[in-house]
């Protein structure tokens, strides 16, 4: 939709100086949504699988970086929040750098990004970081100080469900 107005009303309207955008504005925009979707439709045909490859990169970024803060965060009383800043940052640079290292490098996401290349190790989206995230966030909160009593009673055993 930004796109779209950007097209539409910016650049044909304002860049240009065209007096349609201002006057038959639905149109313009039904015009470039249909642009702007056979644009993406074609960039998405080659490769086929970029797109789901650079989303299973996304999720797993994501996961690495948060998942042990909010699950850990949580369920144990000695997280602490180094470790969450740690683990998000680290994780962060890591599990994506590795991601473009193995795309680049090795011409496919899915092999081990420190694996030969004519023994290649296959691996689905580089999913052993996801461990090493929470080992990373465990070990981080075991060597700075503990939270406070207090904190850990509201932030974690507050929050937690009653069974």
């Amino acid at each position: 939709m930004v796109l779209n107005v950007v097209l539409g009303r910016d650049l044909i309207g304002k860049v240009f100086g065209s007096k349609w955008p201002d006057e038959k504005p639905i149109q313009v925009m039904r015009i470039m949504t249909a642009f702007v979707i056979i644009v993406s439709a074609l960039l998405s045909i080659d490769p086929p699988a970029l797109v789901l490859d650079i989303s299973g990169s996304a999720f797993l970024v994501i996961i690495c970086a948060t998942a042990p803060a909010m699950v850990l965060g949580i369920w144990w009383d000695k997280a602490t929040k180094a470790a969450a800043y740690v683990t998000i940052f680290v994780m962060t640079f890591v599990t994506g750098g590795s991601w473009l290292y193995a795309f680049y490098v090795q011409k496919s996401p899915h092999w081990f990004f420190l694996s030969d290349p004519s023994n290649k190790i296959p691996t689905p989206h580089q999913f052993y970081w996801i461990p090493i995230s929470f080992l990373l966030f465990i070990v981080v909160s075991l060597l700075t100080q503990p939270p406070k009593p207090e904190i850990v009673k509201k932030y974690s055993l507050d929050i937690r469900p009653e069974y």
